[in-house]
């Protein structure tokens, strides 16, 4: 074997490993790879019972299949939702949806949706406010961060906003229904949720949603901070990039609710 096959030989050899080495690693390059979530109960966005397991699981599904890839989401409560994906036995590869917070734990997605947290009010009793400060008149309710995807509302508030900390949407809801609290922090579209449900139902009338947004949130997929976090970033970034997140969430959430 003369001296210059066994140099092409070679040369072909890694030309070949080289190209495996950059499909294998691109996000584009398409397999039939599932990423495996998890989630919690916050609905529309998320649920197990939910149609498509929501608004937001639509979106994630949407994205992956533009690049080729499945998902798969498995529900628990919030606060084991988090410690599933953190843990890093490669089972989770990050739970949604989130807010961005700091941490070393986890890694951000792009954007896969927008959430609008105002004020749920008495039809009979709206807040008069022009800034947050004014708020401090009234009585609030925030949800526990542990019972939604929620990062502490607290901190939008000045130190002496009088908060009332509630167990769940619903139960937030709840005390606003029963004038335990002058007005709820909340999705819109989780309140037109919790309104269509048993037993809120039955005030559903008296309620209503204030029309200025306290803030704006992103919602999120928090990837494991790993080799394969990292993987599936660029992976649903790309499908992302390939859709509209918005329309296809705002599509969901008009069509069932």
């Amino acid at each position: 074997m003369s001296a210059n096959f066994t140099k092409f030989a070679i040369a072909a050899r890694c030309h070949f490993l080289s190209l495996m080495l950059v499909a294998a690693l691109s996000p584009l390059y398409c397999f039939s790879d599932t990423l495996k979530l998890t989630s919690g109960l916050w609905p529309p966005y998320s649920g197990q019972t939910l149609k498509q397991q929501g608004a937001s699981v639509a979106v994630v599904k949407a994205a992956l299949q533009a690049v080729g890839h499945d998902l798969e989401v498995d529900f628990y409560p919030w606060d084991r939702t988090k410690k599933l994906a953190s843990i890093n036995t490669g089972q989770y590869q990050g739970y949604f949806p989130t807010y961005a917070f700091d941490s070393n734990e986890f890694i951000f997605s792009n954007p896969i949706g927008v959430s609008d947290i105002g004020l749920a009010t008495k039809q009979v009793a709206p807040l008069v406010w022009l800034q947050l400060s004014d708020l401090t008149l009234y009585t609030l309710g925030v949800i526990e961060p542990l019972t939604s995807p929620n990062q502490p509302m607290t901190a939008l508030f000045a130190a002496d906003q009088p908060l009332i900390v509630a167990g769940s949407d619903a139960h937030n809801l709840q005390l606003l229904a029963s004038n335990r609290i002058d007005g709820a922090v909340i999705d819109p579209w989780v309140m037109k949720y919790w309104l269509s449900q048993e037993p809120l139902t039955s005030v559903a009338k008296q309620l209503q949603m204030q029309p200025k947004v306290l803030i704006s949130q992103d919602l999120l997929i928090a990837f494991s901070a790993n080799e394969q976090g990292m993987m599936w970033r660029l992976r649903v970034n790309e499908g992302l990039s390939k859709i509209d997140p918005q329309a296809v969430m705002n599509s969901y959430l008009t069509k069932s609710y």
